[in-house]
């Protein structure tokens, strides 16, 4: 793994402006998605039967500390507290010390099946899913336990782009119910009970979203539904007119990318209302595809080129101008004021200040 930096910045800036703090080479393709924490982020990259993990600091881009394993990584990584949980193939669980990389004095081992993304920690618990060939599950582990806290029957029967959330005491899980219908449940986080379950919603998936008691899902058919967290009941139904299938939310700002003949448009609207906060539009060539959002930030991909930033809500353009020196993206994984992409070979990571 190699490290450079940028150079100096220009001396006139413009009122928002994202800068390269670093930029590092790996020797193996990054694998999973990254997992970013507050003095940096986790990297695993890999290639055939073995799986690297590092932590890499958010200042200068070192490698704190590197991590191998015996195996390709199957799931994303999650943390919670200290401990690293990663899912190998296999069935495998490892866990690892987010402060030095070592194997933790426990471990949850074979796991009983299959495991699939998405994968959730939170309070010292990690949630993880069973692939349909052992029987499609969810299964709850708790940190210090080596057996399962609580095994129940995946709702989704592990169709792939299934979302978790979670909010005070419940796990959300929302998925296909038919190829037609949005399926959303929600399980105790203490023992799995089924505490609701909605499943009118018509349409594909597109986005899950938990904030402040109310669970926003978002279909391809019927738009923006606000269930309770409580009881799953439908508080609201907003955007039930969304302009294009491909879109996102990013806290209360919902994102649409529209193809018109020679153009395309990427809007962006209140999600708790119907008004549009920001429109982008440009010519096909010109606007590919929106890489990933979070709420503030957007990063769009131009074709064949660097990509672009915006701001959100009201879509006005952050200057980037080392952007050439970033390229092709393949993805986006954001932190509080630092966005961290892997380029299209997926070998390179670039860390931006959004603030700067």
């Amino acid at each position: 793994m190699t490290q450079s930096s940028t150079s100096s910045l220009p001396q006139t800036r413009p009122a928002q402006q994202a800068r390269i703090l670093w930029q590092v080479r790996c020797d193996t393709p990054v694998g999973r998605r990254l997992l970013p924490i507050a003095s940096g982020v986790i990297v695993p990259t890999g290639r055939g039967s073995r799986t690297a993990i590092r932590r890499i600091g958010l200042s200068t881009g070192d490698t704190l500390w590197e991590a191998t394993l015996d195996a390709p990584a199957a799931a994303s990584i999650a943390r919670t507290g200290r401990t690293l949980a990663v899912p190998l193939t296999a069935g495998r669980l490892a866990s690892l010390d987010i402060l030095d990389g070592a194997p933790t004095p426990f471990s949850w081992q074979r796991v009983m099946g299959e495991l699939a993304d998405p994968v959730y920690a939170h309070g010292g618990r990690v949630y993880l899913r069973l692939m349909p060939g052992t029987g499609a599950r969810l299964v709850a582990f708790e940190v210090g336990r080596d057996a399962p806290l609580w095994t129940v029957t995946d709702p989704t029967r592990g169709a792939s782009g299934t979302r978790l959330a979670v909010t005070r005491d419940r796990l959300i899980v929302a998925g296909a119910a038919t190829r037609e219908t949005v399926s959303v449940t929600a399980f105790d986080l203490a023992d799995g009970q089924l505490r609701w379950q909605q499943d009118k919603l018509d349409g594909q998936l597109l986005d899950l979203w938990a904030l402040a008691g109310v669970i926003d899902v978002l279909t391809s058919e019927e738009g923006l539904f606000g269930l309770d967290a409580e009881t799953g009941a439908i508080r609201s139904h907003r955007h039930a007119d969304l302009p294009s299938p491909r879109a996102w939310l990013a806290g209360d700002s919902l994102l649409a990318l529209t193809k018109q003949k020679s153009e395309q448009t990427l809007f962006c609207m209140n999600a708790m209302g119907e008004q549009v906060t920001g429109r982008l539009r440009e010519p096909q060539d010109r606007l590919e595809r929106v890489i990933g959002a979070h709420p503030g930030e957007v990063l769009v991909s131009r074709p064949g080129g660097a990509p672009a930033l915006y701001r959100l809500p009201g879509l006005e353009p952050i200057a980037l101008p080392e952007a050439d020196a970033i390229g092709p993206t393949h993805s986006v994984t954001w932190a509080r004021d630092v966005a961290y992409l892997v380029s299209e070979d997926r070998h390179t990571i670039t860390a931006l200040e959004l603030q700067a």
